[in-house]
């Protein structure tokens, strides 16, 4: 793993442009309030070691201006993965900024990626004003995280093969004041799973504010969503919402969760997809081979209970230990690993609530 402290030396190179440089002294200029932000990208391995492939810095201090300058370096783009800050039209890779307010945004830049697992680093000094609250927004998954203004922070993510996973402008920091900061709305958990002849559709979230509704939207292709069932908002801070389709189609039911606030502004939930089963009880993965990382594992009529699953690789060392909980009949679990796992064939070691054991052979 390289150091974070190496960050600096990858900016003088990464910057070392004589249109948009004033001189090399000036990447060491340390601003008397030493308020400022690290943003290190690291490409996470299988055995989660990390490797450093590019980062940028923000600081702040009443000698700065707020404007592009002769203080502020611009981005110059490698061929491998790039991360920079982006004011106006303008590409940073240093930015030097007045003080930090409580509408400050850094709009972060993010360019070609691959399909794999990458890990954002910020270390922030000296920034935990009073009554000032800051947070990462993811804009694929729809989520917020607060983030520790005087310390490190490590938020991992993923790029898979939906192009918004990789979009440019997917991240963003966001202060605010702790009095009026409101996080977004976050869905925590969305499943889906069948019970008898009926599925039944579940989802939980947090940060609910002003919400108006929400519309379990359902479709037969995974494309062309129709909205099946309209539910009025709770507005707790923890909520537990529910529906049941009772009249599932054959082969795949897709399902997404629509969420619209009182001013009309609308997100959506990940999508997850159900098959049910007629046939006698039978545990199955799909698709096989395993794509995105993620093992989709459907539980066809079988005894609610524990479940215990091992993946085992040729050498018979587990690469995974997961416990879930099924209700009876059927259901779907969507299993994403946590590290990148190695191309191979490998064994699912499945161990039911009676003791008994189901092995499926899958490919990475």
């Amino acid at each position: 793993m390289i150091k974070s402290s190496t960050l600096y030396v990858i900016i003088m190179f990464a910057c070392m442009n004589a249109s948009s440089l004033p001189t090399i002294h000036s990447f060491y200029y340390s601003p008397s309030s030493g308020e400022q932000i690290r943003s290190n990208l690291y490409a996470v391995a299988a055995d989660t070691s990390t490797i450093l492939l590019d980062g940028d810095l923000t600081q702040y201090d009443p000698s700065f201006t707020d404007a592009v300058d002769g203080m502020d370096a611009r981005k110059m783009s490698n061929f491998s993965e790039n991360l920079g800050m982006v004011r106006g039209n303008t590409t940073l890779v240093i930015e030097r900024r007045h003080t930090i307010t409580v509408t400050d945004t850094i709009f972060y830049k993010l360019w070609n990626t691959h399909q794999q697992l990458y890990q954002l680093e910020f270390i922030t000094s000296n920034l935990d004003h009073p009554g000032l609250v800051g947070y990462l927004e993811d804009t694929y998954l729809h989520t917020s995280a607060t983030i520790n203004l005087n310390g490190a922070n490590n938020i991992n993510f993923s790029v898979n093969s939906d192009p918004a996973s990789s979009a440019i402008y997917r991240f963003q920091i966001i202060f605010a004041s702790a009095e009026s900061a409101v996080l977004p709305l976050t869905f925590t958990s969305v499943k889906a799973y069948q019970q008898n002849n009926t599925i039944s559709v579940e989802w939980k979230t947090e940060n609910e504010k002003n919400m108006k509704a929400y519309n379990v939207e359902k479709s037969i292709d995974g494309n062309r969503f129709n909205s099946v069932s309209g539910i009025t908002a709770n507005n707790f801070p923890v909520n537990n919402y529910s529906w049941t389709d009772a009249y599932p189609t054959d082969g795949y039911n897709y399902y997404r969760i629509r969420s619209t606030d009182i001013n009309g502004e609308i997100k959506y939930s990940e999508v997850i997809k159900v098959l049910p089963s007629k046939a006698t009880g039978d545990i199955k993965i799909f698709p096989n081979p395993v794509t995105d990382n993620t093992i989709h594992l459907q539980i066809g009529n079988q005894p609610g209970g524990l479940y215990e699953l091992r993946l085992v690789n040729k050498s018979g060392q587990s690469v995974m230990i997961k416990q879930i909980h099924h209700a009876d009949g059927t259901s779907t679990e969507t299993i994403r690993q946590a590290q990148l796992i190695p191309k191979g064939i490998y064994q699912l070691e499945i161990t039911k609530p009676d003791g008994s054991k189901t092995n499926i052979s899958l490919v990475y």
